[in-house]
């Protein structure tokens, strides 16, 4: 089942800095993704790519700064909204799995390789989304690295912050069909999730390890000192297994939520793009600092990007109810 390029929706505003091109591409035969495109060079030679790749509830219009950075040096830029979970692709959060985020940014991945050609690509990851680009890049090859934004390594840690609950107590077997954990509002069914959480080693750091072993390609996270949803010696246990090893960046003061230290956000968003930059080959290190000509995104081109995409969903949104 091919990929579908959708027409770009018409907006009733002045044309953006980076305007979105809307695809729709098949996870399987039932189920398809929402994918938006935006940034790049002209000549198909020249490109290099990125997934960006959205934390748990959040939907890709989420990561449109990181999307900005990295198109404004150079990058065409691919996100996604996964399939069962918020967003404008195909399913419902109630039986979110991580299986479900692998798979989207699964499909993401073969659209770019089958679309864009021969190309580098390097994943963006933030939060929970890294532990899937984890798997996905053990899984399949063509991916030349892996940069964490708050990076989750240790799922079940993590969900128990999240919930406030320790979902690992609770036994498959004894959970009811309606049984559900809540976050943001967004109702989460228990079953579908600890089946698949369960029987697909997601649980834990050990699955994470073992997924780390069989990458070929570079790491980075970028980790806050201020974020309780992390444990950072989890990180470095987990990367100290990676064949090329892995680098973890501590950013002081910062949280999970980097909307809520903008100054510390801006700086972290300036150093991922500069991995990014340096996992294609577009940047080297000397002396520990990087040698490049880097571009950052004008204030009033993120505030115009902004509300721009935010039409834009909302118009892809009414445009599926007819």
């Amino acid at each position: 089942m091919p990929a579908e390029r959708d027409e770009m929706i018409e907006l009733s505003e002045d044309r953006p800095p980076y305007p979105v091109e809307s695809i729709s591409v098949p996870v399987d035969d039932s189920r398809s993704i929402a994918v938006w495109r935006s940034g790049g060079a002209d000549r198909i030679g020249d490109r290099k790519i990125a997934l960006v790749t959205p934390g748990f509830a959040r939907r890709m219009r989420n990561m449109v700064v990181p999307a900005m950075y990295l198109a404004a040096n150079g990058f065409t830029v691919y996100r996604c909204d996964y399939v069962d979970h918020i967003g404008t692709s195909d399913g419902d959060i109630w039986n979110f799995t991580m299986s479900g985020m692998r798979d989207s940014i699964r499909a993401l991945h073969d659209y770019v390789r089958t679309a864009e050609g021969d190309c580098d690509t390097v994943i963006v990851g933030a939060s929970l989304s890294m532990r899937a680009a984890y798997r996905l890049a053990a899984e399949n090859g063509g991916i030349s690295g892996i940069v964490g934004i708050v990076g989750v390594v240790d799922t079940a840690y993590t969900f128990e912050r999240v919930f406030n609950e320790d979902i690992t107590k609770r036994i498959v077997e004894d959970v009811d069909p309606h049984d559900y954990v809540t976050f943001e509002k967004n109702r989460i069914g228990c079953l579908p999730f600890l089946h698949d959480w369960y029987e697909q080693d997601w649980v834990g750091l050990s699955g994470t390890i073992k997924d780390v072993e069989r990458l070929d390609c570079g790491l980075v996270n970028f980790c806050g000192t201020a974020d309780t949803w992390i444990d950072v010696r989890d990180v470095r246990q987990v990367f100290d297994a990676a064949r090329k090893g892995g680098r973890v960046v501590e950013l002081p003061f910062v949280e999970h939520e980097l909307s809520s230290n903008p100054v510390a956000a801006q700086t972290l968003l300036r150093e991922a793009t500069l991995a990014v930059m340096e996992m294609a080959g577009r940047v080297s290190r000397e002396d520990g600092n990087f040698a490049a000509d880097f571009v950052e995104p004008e204030f009033g081109d993120i505030a115009s990007q902004i509300p721009y995409e935010r039409r834009l969903a909302m118009a892809e949104i009414a445009s599926a109810t007819f």
